[in-house]
């Protein structure tokens, strides 16, 4: 995919969050989209899909550029990234986040935690053993 060949139905980047588990009413987590056009799309959800609130944004094509160009120029990082990430432990609540990039690579995490280090992003998946059981 190429900057050039945007358009409104392609998705640049979009991460949505939600809990695994609630009650109906209760925060449902979010969605930010950004669209192929520069539509930036914010979304929070109660339980159930019930939306709360939506406000679009637009990005200009410089703006929409800079961050198709960050996510082009790291595709050989996030392409190495299963599509499915969970630790297996359900330890309490967690969330289901959800990436796409590009209006492809898909990856869903479940219940990993993220620790923020100088200069980098590392994401912890808990094991049994780490738990001392």
């Amino acid at each position: 995919m190429e900057f050039q060949d945007l358009n409104k139905d392609m998705v640049v980047f979009s991460y949505h969050v939600s809990p695994n588990f609630g009650m109906e009413g209760d925060d449902g987590g979010f969605l930010l989209e950004l669209r192929g056009n520069g539509n930036l799309k914010f979304v929070a959800y109660r339980l159930f899909d019930e939306i709360k609130t939506m406000k679009i944004f637009k990005l200009d094509r410089e703006e929409t550029k800079e961050i198709f160009d960050l996510l082009k120029g790291s595709e050989h990082i996030w392409r190495q990234i299963p599509e499915k990430l969970d630790n297996h432990l359900n330890d309490g609540p967690g969330n289901i986040n959800e990436f796409i990039f590009l209006n492809g690579k898909k990856v869903q995490a479940h219940n990993i935690r993220k620790t923020w280090l100088p200069g980098r992003l590392s994401v912890e998946v808990r094991t049994t053993r780490d738990l001392g059981k």
